[in-house]
């Protein structure tokens, strides 16, 4: 089980979220960790923090999430002093009837061995339509670990055949 709070204020909105379960002694499925053990109060701990604006013009977010390791929890993170983070920052405008979006997420694995990744996208949403929509993206993956990165730039048309059932075409390179 977890806790999550959300605060709304006009465009403005704030969340947080802590997995209690390991603060009960339960295991986290996704990381096979124990929970907490005795002694060491901030095994297995996660916790995320958000933080976002948006009105029908244009709009931004972030987020904060860290997840600690413990004894038999999924590699790398073998140890509560073991982390692997995340950072997100996006944001969103229109532009007439584009929406032009781009943001950057950081993962930072802190443990016996450090990787760090960075994804940067920048994307495009054309309404043609109300129920015609397309969709451009470009993506650049680079793990700084070993020295890799890589591009990818999907593109989709969505049509909408009504509120439940939709067709989508993706096309990549």
């Amino acid at each position: 089980m977890a806790s999550s709070r959300s605060n709304a204020f006009a465009h403005v909105q704030s969340g947080r979220n802590i997995v209690w379960e390991v603060l009960r002694g339960r295991r986290i499925d996704a990381s096979n960790c124990a929970g907490q053990l005795p002694g060491d109060f901030i095994a297995c701990r996660q916790y995320t923090a958000m933080l976002s604006y948006q009105s029908t013009q244009f709009g931004v977010a972030t987020s904060y999430d860290v997840m600690r390791g413990g004894p038999n929890a999924s590699a790398p993170l073998s140890s509560s002093a073991f982390t692997d983070t995340r950072n997100l920052v996006d944001a969103y405008a229109m532009v007439g009837p584009v929406k032009v979006a781009g943001g950057w997420m950081r993962r930072n694995t802190a443990a016996a061995v450090h990787a760090q990744s960075d994804i940067f996208f920048l994307g495009f949403e054309y309404f043609i339509r109300p129920d015609l929509i397309e969709d451009v993206q470009a993506l650049r993956y680079i793990n700084r670990s070993v020295a890799n990165a890589n591009f990818l730039s999907p593109a989709q048309r969505i049509y909408f055949q009504n509120e439940r059932r939709l067709i989508c075409h993706l096309a990549t390179s």
